[in-house]
Formats: C-alpha cells, sequence, structure tokens
C-alpha cells in the first residue's frame, strides 16, 4: 500500500508575517534537489480552549477566528495545511470537538491528533468520515507510557491514519540519541509503510542540525533512507518574543532565519 507524500513541518502559524515564512520555506524546499520529494507541512495549533474562544497567552496558538484564514493563506502558497489539535477529552465529546474543528477550518488538509492515546474509534470514524484530511498519530513518551505498547503497537492500533509523527526526544525537545531513533524508528518504519502509514520524527530539529546528516546515518536501519520520514520542528524554529508575559510559557515567535536554516538542514539530510 503506498503511503502519502513525506513532509518538512513548521508549528505553530499564528499571523501574516509566519505566512511569508511558510512561502519562503516553500521555495527552499523547491530550491534543494533532495528535498524536491518532500512537501511543506504548515501546522497551526489548535485547543480545545481556543476553539471555544477561551483565552490563552500561549504565543504560538492564534485565536480561533483566524485560523481557517491561516490555513487557506498556507494552502494558497503550496504548503500543507495543517491543524495540530490538542485536548483531554474523550469519546464522544472528543468526537464533537473535531466535527467543530473540520467546520470552523474547512481549509484544513491534515489533523495532527496531539492527544495522549485518543480513542481509537473516534479516530477511525473520523478518517472514514472525513477522507479529504489526512490524520497523523502523535508517538511520544506519555502515549506508550500509558498504553504500554511500542511504538508500532501504538500506531498500528489506529486504522486509517496516514501518518505516525514519532517525537524522540520524549516530548522535551532534546536532541536525538541516535541508539534510541535506531530501535524505535526500525520497529515502527517497515510494517507502518505496508500499511500505507508514512513515519516522521520529531525532537530537537532546528536550524542548528548541522550534523543531522550524520546523526541520521547512524541511527537509520538497513532498508531505511532519509527520505522514507517525515520531519517537524517548532521550539527549534523560534525565538523569544520581545515583550514576553512575565511568568507564562511559550513566549515566543516564529524566526525565519531559523525556519529556512532547518529546512536546509533537512534538505542537506535528504
Amino acid at each position: 500500500m503506498a503511503s502519502p507524500i513525506p513532509y518538512i513541518g513548521i508549528t505553530g502559524i499564528v499571523d501574516d508575517n509566519d505566512i511569508a515564512t511558510v512561502r519562503a520555506c516553500v521555495g527552499k524546499i523547491l530550491g534543494i534537489r533532495g528535498a524536491a520529494s518532500h512537501v511543506l507541512m504548515a501546522g497551526v495549533l489548535v485547543s480545545r480552549k481556543t476553539l471555544t474562544h477561551d483565552v490563552t497567552t500561549n504565543r504560538r496558538y492564534p485565536i480561533i477566528e483566524v485560523v481557517d484564514d491561516l490555513l487557506r493563506s498556507c494552502g494558497s502558497v503550496s504548503a500543507w495545511p495543517v491543524v495540530h489539535y490538542n485536548t483531554r477529552s474523550k469519546g464522544d465529546v472528543l468526537a464533537t470537538e473535531l466535527d467543530m474543528v473540520v467546520e470552523t477550518c474547512p481549509s484544513m488538509r491534515g489533523i495532527q491528533l496531539n492527544i495522549v492515546s485518543p480513542d481509537v474509534s473516534v479516530v477511525c470514524k473520523f478518517a472514514v468520515k472525513y477522507p479529504e484530511v489526512q490524520v497523523i498519530i502523535q508517538i511520544n513518551g506519555s502515549s506508550l507510557r500509558a498504553t504500554g505498547l511500542t511504538p508500532r503497537g501504538y500506531a498500528m492500533g489506529y486504522p486509517g491514519i496516514k501518518h505516525a509523527l514519532l517525537d524522540l526526544s520524549g516530548g522535551n525537545g532534546k536532541a536525538i540519541d541516535p541508539s534510541v531513533a535506531s530501535r524505535d524508528i526500525l520497529e515502527a518504519c517497515f510494517p507502518l509503510r505496508n500499511n500505507g502509514v508514512r513515519l516522521g520524527i520529531a525532537g530537537g530539529l532546528g536550524p542548528l542540525n548541522h550534523e543531522l546528516s550524520a546523526v541520521l546515518n547512524e541511527c537509520l536501519p538497513s532498508g531505511i533512507t532519509p527520505r522514507d520520514l517525515s520531519y517537524d520542528a517548532e521550539s527549534g524554529v523560534r525565538v523569544p518574543v520581545p515583550d514576553p508575559i512575565e511568568g507564562e510559557p511559550y513566549q515566543d515567535v516564529l524566526d525565519r532565519d531559523c525556519a529556512l536554516a532547518y529546512v536546509e538542514s533537512i534538505g542537506r539530510a535528504l
């Protein structure tokens, strides 16, 4: 079964300046021969809180009223517009929220579920109901600890998904540990690919990945190349805002130079 097109992801799009950065990154990908196999994924963060019009101090989340405009603009510059949705809801409440996301964000063409062990039935029904929206399951330490499953076992439990994003940092943005990465990628990649699911990696990716090619060559098992994988960065392509709210986390903004350098580093690895 053929897997979907892999992506190089930048997450945390909030305004028109970020759209200009997305456009520049799309151009960068098109200018790198090795990266032509990948599409730029532009991720817009939405949470249950922002979806219901609650206020957040997190600078990575736009207000819900502008999210679809951002997604449409990302699509217009040839990026793949994806909502990264975070909630603690389960069951019917989660299903209702996901319907609300689709209704509110008709321009999205993918949704990443930043949810610890979301209900399998809800995810499967969503994938059938909205086939135009590719589902990305996030695999991190919390998900694996909650279920006791391996990365492969966790992702294989969600029929209908198109992508599985493996966080190799344990959710804390640390640099990739080649020994851990090799085991987890090997354990997940081949079975998922055979099921038409694209494996992606995240964790510690950003503009300072000068040795990313060497790291990937060290950690990728035989038969898997960098072109087989997708990549996603969030914290690593952001810088502190000049007017932070004291005591509040996530007071940062997407930086164009960091984003372009990150895309270039992935391109070199590919």
